[in-house]
């Protein structure tokens, strides 16, 4: 399930909700939220596409993209126009992304371009976007490698993509064989493209499985998550938007968690990451930002850390 919003006024947010859901029942539902009473209200719910799980919004809040996490031929991106006024998302089209379960999907700060990661594909689909905001149709980067007779690892999962905060590069997660690829996103007459860098991937520690990374408000550290190990990994950021060596992470000691009252059993899976205003008063002793992220799977039980940041 993925949640994103987009700002309707100041103290109001506008929150989609993707979700695992067939195509004949609601499967992407829209709340306001206010920021200031914390409390939901159900506006529209849509159907028409299967197991849209993740989703996300354009700057301008007009348009939202959802991936359909199905398997090829039927996997796919949805593209959305958002009525503000009433509310409505209205289908302007779709496209395959030949590649299985699309998980995650990133937009340009413009919308000229959107980027799935397909987790069963093994590979990014790459879609221009048109000036009404539809899509066209993919390309796609495919990947190789994994450890032969690994339960989670033995092919290519693409989890994530984002691009650094100056969209100047474009980074792609790979869950499977433990690396972080990266491109140059290039701006040219017709729109953007990618371009593999001049060092075309990270290597992380064998069993990390990188799943989600999000930049710190500054722009100059990026914060990773491992789905496999638990771990959360800080990683500083050279001038010129690339990380500064070719194994550029340092973790943070899982016991950050533990020290504020929470077990020390090692989660077994981490699922998101996300750098957002801290709830906490201006009189704490803590910096106004924190690194959240989910660990679940501790046997039953989910848990939501906070990891406080300069």
């Amino acid at each position: 399930m993925a949640i994103t919003s987009c700002m309707q006024k100041d103290s109001e947010l506008f929150l989609f909700v993707g979700s695992y859901a067939d195509a004949t029942d609601p499967g992407i539902n829209l709340f306001r939220f206010d920021v200031e009473k914390g409390t939901a209200v159900p506006v529209k719910s849509l159907s028409g596409i299967q197991d849209p799980s993740y989703l996300t919004v354009s700057r301008d809040g007009k348009f939202v993209y959802s991936v359909s996490e199905t398997a090829v031929p039927d996997a796919k991106v949805c593209a959305y126009s958002f009525d503000k006024h009433t509310g409505t998302l209205s289908l302007l089209n779709e496209q395959k992304t030949d590649g299985s379960a699309p998980c995650y999907i990133w937009v340009d700060s413009k919308r000229r371009m959107a980027v799935t990661a397909n987790y069963n594909g093994g590979s990014i689909s790459v879609f221009s976007i048109s000036v009404d905001g539809a899509l066209l149709p993919a390309e796609v980067y495919a990947y190789e490698g994994g450890r032969p007779g690994s339960e989670r690892q033995a092919v290519p999962h693409l989890h994530c993509v984002y691009a650094s905060p100056d969209e100047n590069y474009l980074y792609a997660n790979d869950l499977g064989t433990d690396r972080i690829y990266k491109y140059e996103i290039i701006a040219s007459d017709k729109g953007l493209s990618l371009r593999e860098g001049t060092l075309a991937s990270f290597s992380l520690p064998a069993g990390e499985g990188p799943r989600h990374t999000v930049f710190h408000p500054n722009g100059k550290w990026a914060y990773l998550i491992s789905e496999l190990s638990g771990r959360v990994a800080l990683s500083a950021q050279a001038a010129d938007s690339s990380p500064t060596s070719d194994s550029p992470c340092r973790r943070i000691p899982r016991q950050k968690a533990s020290d504020r009252g929470h077990s020390r059993e090692t989660p077994r899976s981490s699922a998101s990451a996300a750098a957002a205003p801290s709830a906490l008063d201006k009189t704490s002793r803590y910096p106004p930002y924190s690194l959240i992220y989910a660990a679940s799977l501790f046997g039953r039980c989910a848990r939501l850390y906070a990891f406080w940041y300069a």
